[in-house]
């Protein structure tokens, strides 16, 4: 199966008067011909970052309730995790909640080892 990923700019989130990379974007996919296009960040949520890792088929990407519209992350706004299974038909997505590495959560649950993570299906 091919398919297209598109970062998309829909708002003036910074209202400079202008759709540009300083605004919040979200994460589509499609078909190769465009078929079945839909956003798979949850809608109240900015994309914060994404990766694919080949190895295990998957794009992991992070997200985040930004209640406060700065486009920060603040005390009180989460983080959420998920992936989406580029080896499955239905292209689902799935919650998931890595380990805290340093201090600090990762993006990519230990790059493929995943046996403390735990999968959340939405």
């Amino acid at each position: 199966m091919l398919i297209f990923f598109y970062k998309i700019v829909g708002t003036d989130t910074n209202a400079n008067g202008e759709l540009d990379y300083k605004d919040h974007n979200a994460l589509y996919i499609s078909g190769i011909d465009g078929s079945d296009f839909r956003s798979i960040n949850r809608a109240g949520q900015l994309l914060q970052d994404h990766e694919v890792l080949q190895a295990v088929n998957r794009l992991y990407f992070r997200s985040m309730d930004d209640v406060n519209d700065n486009g920060k992350l603040d005390a009180g706004e989460k983080l959420h995790y998920y992936y989406l299974d580029l080896a499955s038909e239905a292209l689902k997505v799935t919650a998931y909640f890595p380990v805290k590495s340093g201090g600090r959560d990762q993006l990519l649950p230990s790059k493929i080892a995943l046996p403390n993570v735990i999968f959340e299906a939405f």
